[in-house]
């Protein structure tokens, strides 16, 4: 079923990542899903926390907004493309930018969330894009598809992967029989090594 998807940003979510880290992701530092913020509420109203913001038009996904010195940054499908959406905390549009088509044979949408690096953020469509932006403008600086590049496999549901990024790697995992897991550099997308598939 489509329907467009809402960000609902509240008080503490703002809190959560108000915090400036050098890699910012899915489930936050070490994708852990732990974060080290202080003096939070330890119960809510009985009305729940105030409502801020909440953003309509970006489409269909799963995947959970990044926010970078007051930048949201999130996936959304909208007519089979995907779309990289960079919002004011305020909800005025920064900039959008296709990033490829996206997966709508089952559970139409975007499948993850971007990974923003210092003045890089990457993504990854359903359809196994590997794709690197500079963050103050979406200019695309390279990317890699999961069948044309590592002759990967498509799962059931499309793919689903935020990429991870170590140092000057980013990890992909196209899912081939040669190329399972690959390292590529995160600059230029050139592979730094790969590991075959077992079975």
């Amino acid at each position: 079923m489509k329907s467009t998807f809402l960000i609902s940003i509240l008080t503490l979510l703002f809190a959560t990542f108000s915090i400036a880290q050098d890699v910012t992701q899915w489930r936050g530092k070490d994708r852990k899903g732990i974060y080290p913020d202080k003096d939070l509420a330890d119960e809510w109203s009985a009305e729940g926390p105030e409502l801020v913001l909440e953003i309509k038009d970006i489409g269909n996904g799963y995947g959970s907004p990044v926010i970078v010195n007051d930048i949201i940054y999130i996936q959304g499908e909208i007519n089979e493309t995907g779309q990289l959406f960079a919002i004011k905390t305020n909800g005025e549009l920064v900039w959008k930018k296709p990033y490829g088509k996206e997966w709508v044979k089952s559970y139409s949408g975007s499948r993850s969330s971007p990974t923003v690096v210092n003045n890089l953020i990457y993504t990854c469509s359903g359809f196994g894009e590997l794709s690197c932006y500079k963050i103050h403008n979406g200019e695309k600086v390279w990317s890699k598809h999961l069948k044309n590049n590592f002759n990967g496999e498509y799962t059931r549901h499309g793919h689903s992967e935020s990429p991870l990024i170590y140092g000057d790697k980013v990890f992909f995992v196209p899912g081939g029989e040669n190329s399972n897991v690959v390292a590529l550099n995160r600059f230029t997308g050139e592979i730094i090594w790969k590991s075959n598939g077992v079975g």
